[in-house]
């Protein structure tokens, strides 16, 4: 299956009320230049009148392999014990996202996602390149940095340069 996705750094949440909230942990298992294979964990977050509820936490392996706009991607739901498994023989390497969904036009999606609890970054998905290229923006992201294609920004490089010991 194809990915089609442009990212933005963005200061941080848009002044809209988002639609959905989950917490997610990643785990990358190969974090080379051109594929990637990650373990992730994500539970919906639900924050109402009577505080915070959690969903059922989903599982998955993702392999991606390519750079950019557009990547090949593979995914395949694992048991939340496989997870775990996964995770804890790879210690304290998970990044930590909190990420945000807001709906836009043409069944879009605007993904905003804090990192580590210390950067953002913004990201919609395309069902084509060409849509990638002529959709209009969301005033959101009108001054916001583009990042799609500089792969310093990419999760797999932010997690070699800041888990894995030189």
């Amino acid at each position: 299956m194809k990915e089609i996705e442009r990212k933005w750094l963005v200061p941080g949440l848009p002044e809209e009320k988002y639609r959905k909230k989950r917490q997610i942990e990643t785990v990358y298992l190969v974090a080379e230049d051109s594929i990637e294979v990650r373990a992730y964990r994500r539970q919906k977050i639900v924050e109402g009148p009577t505080g915070i509820t959690y969903g059922t936490p989903k599982c998955f392996i993702t392999i991606k392999r390519g750079n950019g706009l557009t990547r090949d991607e593979h995914e395949v739901a694992i048991s939340e014990a496989e997870f775990f498994a996964i995770r804890d023989k790879i210690p304290d390497r998970s990044i930590h996202k909190l990420w945000h969904m807001y709906p836009l036009q043409n069944g879009l999606e605007l993904e905003v996602s804090e990192v580590d609890g210390g950067w953002w970054y913004a990201e919609i998905e395309y069902p084509s390149e060409e849509m990638a290229h002529t959709a209009q923006l969301p005033d959101f992201l009108t001054y916001a940095t583009e990042i799609t294609d500089q792969p310093e920004y990419a999760m797999k490089n932010y997690w070699r340069r800041t888990r894995v010991s030189k």
